[in-house]
């Protein structure tokens, strides 16, 4: 009987390159599993900063302090936790027209009718109109004069009590030669700190003249007032009318008590 002496071990220099090829693995910290493994488990190499498995179906999470994961928050909250502080009194920003229907000379303008002039609803038919607006604020007021012509924007430098210190008296002016028919506008507007740069309140001396004007027929005017919208914390007041106007009615008072200044666009009520 003849045995096989055929050995399956593979030549010397084999054995001494897989004995290094171990030892370069054991010493750089590495597995079993080598880039050729890692290519084959990823379909593609392992980039720097990403996971050497799939982690498809999973967010990415991040481990705060103490070694508890936190889910990235996208952007802020889009509904607050507690209802947040609201202004309830609406406020409102008007430029309104009007245009002169006579000359003028000095008329007035109080601080009932310019709140008046914002606009109100005829609560008695031919009497009484209520108005919109509790306080106000005067931005502008800015003058296109007619042809061959003067405007003059007067602020009275008195006022009724302690209010008397607050104005500086003011005019201004633009004169318009003969034969001219085009030239800039004339544009008004108050001091900050001044009492015509403060917000005005019809119940607190609704008398007192604010502005006078002084302007020929077809004078044109905008007023910008900012206005709150009145009947969240104070009732609206009223005034008397001389028109013919039946209840319900949108209404808009004339800004001067002479009544010149035609408001356009609405009914005008008359003082």
């Amino acid at each position: 009987m003849v045995l096989s002496t055929k050995s399956e071990c593979p030549p010397i220099g084999q054995l001494t390159a897989a004995k290094q090829t171990q030892s370069s693995e054991v010493k750089s910290g590495g597995t079993n599993l080598d880039r050729r493994d890692s290519w084959d488990l990823l379909s593609g190499p392992i980039e720097k900063g990403k996971s050497p498995l799939p982690v498809h179906g999973f967010h990415s999470a991040r481990r705060g302090r103490g070694g508890k994961t936190s889910r990235r928050k996208k952007g802020r909250r889009s509904v607050p936790n507690l209802p947040p502080r609201l202004e309830l009194v609406m406020t409102v920003d008007l430029r309104l027209r009007f245009q002169s229907n006579n000359s003028t000379s000095a008329v007035s303008l109080t601080r009932r009718s310019l709140c008046a002039c914002l606009g109100g609803i005829v609560t008695v038919a031919n009497t009484t109109v209520t108005m919109l607006f509790t306080t106000y604020r005067l931005q502008s007021v800015i003058c296109w004069p007619s042809s061959n012509s003067s405007v003059l924007i007067d602020v009275p430098p008195t006022q009724s009590g302690a209010e008397q210190a607050l104005n500086k008296e003011s005019t201004k002016n633009a004169a318009i030669p003969a034969g001219m028919t085009v030239d800039e506008a004339v544009v008004w507007k108050p001091k900050r700190g001044t009492m015509m740069g403060m917000w005005q309140a019809v119940g607190n001396d609704p008398t007192d003249q604010l502005l006078a004007i002084s302007c020929e027929s077809g004078a044109v005017f905008d007023f910008h007032i900012q206005a709150t919208l009145g009947g969240s914390t104070s009732s609206q007041s009223t005034y008397t009318t001389t028109s013919t106007l039946a209840l319900g009615t949108m209404v808009r008072a004339y800004p001067d008590l002479s009544n010149r200044l035609t408001p356009v666009g609405y009914t005008a009520a008359s003082w």
